[in-house]
């Protein structure tokens, strides 16, 4: 009997329509850049410094993690989920990788499933919070302030909430959403509840947050020096802002192709020459990411034959 091959999705064929997009964007940015002469001048010093502040942001993510959920994680574990979730990452879009590990390590480590993925969700909406501090911080520090929204952008925002609203009101309505909300509302008071009653962990989770947003911003400027470019720390914090955006957009594993485009068009935008940025953007993409993915895919490998994820 003859085999017939089901016809891949059409999911499937955007993402790789996006992908080939990219990486042939990336090979145009590559074309008449001698990457070898530039990485051959890298100065060891910056590099070291970039990896040991991506070393501080996986401690970081991790209490990240831990300090808003209502159980006592061991720190090793959650550094370990982090290091998965990078090695997952190379396979997998970041959309996907994160909550993939971070939400089963949270229910295997006895939260409810709705719970585990509200405690993820706090977690990541105070690191974006502490993001705008951040970089706010910075746009104070570089005495340059920062632009106000446009009447335009406002109106797309309030716009927005409400079309959100008018669509709540049907959906309440149905008995397979009315039971996830109520059992999201629930675990949401939980939540509450706890950091309530330990409001340090509050703290402590919104600085791990905050720390987190700033060693991935200093290893990446780190790399930036480390092949002899230069900009303002406010500039090479928006590139960077803006490239991990494109990353998280573009449905790649890994943003591959999507984020170093952005990276070297931001770098260039910046005033630095093709080869600089070129060379600032890999190196960026070896320290945080293919680097740890070895490690990370041993993490994952020992989380899964432990039952943790």
């Amino acid at each position: 009997m003859a085999m017939t091959l089901a016809a891949p999705s059409r999911r499937t064929v955007t993402h790789a329509v996006l992908l080939a997009a990219c990486v042939g964007l990336l090979g145009y940015q590559l074309q008449a850049v001698d990457l070898g002469a530039l990485l051959a001048d890298v100065r060891a010093g910056w590099v070291v410094a970039a990896v040991l502040a991506f070393a501080v942001s996986l401690g970081a993510a991790a209490h990240n993690l831990s300090a808003f959920a209502p159980l006592r994680l061991r720190a090793v574990d959650t550094v370990r989920a982090q290091l998965a979730i990078g090695g997952l990452r190379i396979v997998a879009p970041a959309a996907v990788s994160t909550p993939a590990i971070g939400v089963r390590f949270l229910h295997r480590k006895g939260l409810a499933l709705p719970t585990a993925m509200t405690v993820l969700a706090v977690a990541q909406t105070a690191q974006l919070l502490m993001t705008i501090v951040v970089v706010g911080a910075i746009a104070v520090l570089a005495s340059t302030s920062l632009p106000a929204p446009s009447p335009t952008a406002l109106l797309v925002i309030v716009a927005s909430v409400a079309v959100l609203a008018v669509a709540v009101v049907p959906l309440r309505r149905v008995d397979r959403v009315r039971r996830a909300v109520a059992g999201a509302l629930g675990s949401v008071r939980a939540i509450g509840a706890h950091l309530r009653s330990q409001p340090h962990r509050v703290i402590s989770g919104l600085v791990a947050s905050g720390t987190l947003t700033l060693a991935h911003i200093t290893a990446f400027v780190c790399c930036v020096h480390a092949v002899g470019g230069t900009a303002s720390i406010l500039a090479l914090t928006g590139v960077y802002l803006a490239a991990s955006s494109a990353g998280s957009l573009v449905p790649t594993p890994g943003g591959v192709g999507a984020v170093e485009s952005a990276l070297v068009a931001g770098l260039v935008a910046t005033g630095m020459t093709a080869q600089i940025a070129t060379a600032a953007a890999l190196l960026s993409r070896v320290v945080t990411v293919w680097a740890p993915a070895v490690p990370g895919l041993i993490a994952l490998r020992g989380l899964r034959r432990e039952g943790a994820v």
